[in-house]
């Protein structure tokens, strides 16, 4: 029997899952920085629908998105943990229900990215089997790209 070890050189890429509602997604590992439980939002007036706020990770202000805005299930201002989402020196937080696990995933175990019901396919990669579940792969350079684009 292999080693979990093993396992996770094998795949290459790790995942973390996680609920927003009744919804299991993953995201890859490799974008985030840490998970947070939920603290104090303050709300910015003309933010875009999905974007809750603003909150203080240690004294640096990070913009909080609704993990809903991805699959049309809103958390809102219930989310129990905050995902932290980091690429070329930006950060956003993710309000989600529930962190899972960290889980290897192949490559190849990825389906093509579909169109879901309620789902926003710009946030979607693809579909895959994760944990023996199924779950919906979000890209978080698409989120990222979203809330705070390149250059600006």
């Amino acid at each position: 029997m292999a080693s979990y070890n093993t396992m996770v050189d094998l795949a290459g890429v790790r995942f973390l899952l996680f609920r927003v509602g009744d919804v299991t997604c993953a995201i890859a590992a490799g974008s985030v920085v840490e998970i947070l439980s939920a603290s104090p939002v303050t709300r910015i007036p003309g933010t875009p629908s999905g974007v809750l706020g603003m909150i203080n990770v240690r004294g640096q202000l990070v913009t909080l998105v609704d993990g809903g805005r991805v699959t049309g299930d809103g958390v809102g201002r219930d989310h129990q943990s905050v995902v932290l989402l980091e690429a070329d020196g930006r950060s956003i937080g993710l309000g989600v229900t529930e962190v899972l696990d960290l889980v290897p995933v192949l490559q190849e175990d990825i389906a093509e990215r579909e169109d879901l019901t309620g789902m926003d396919s710009r946030f979607v990669r693809g579909v895959a089997r994760c944990g023996g579940d199924t779950c919906v792969v979000v890209d978080a350079e698409a989120l990222l790209n979203w809330v705070l684009p390149r250059g600006e």
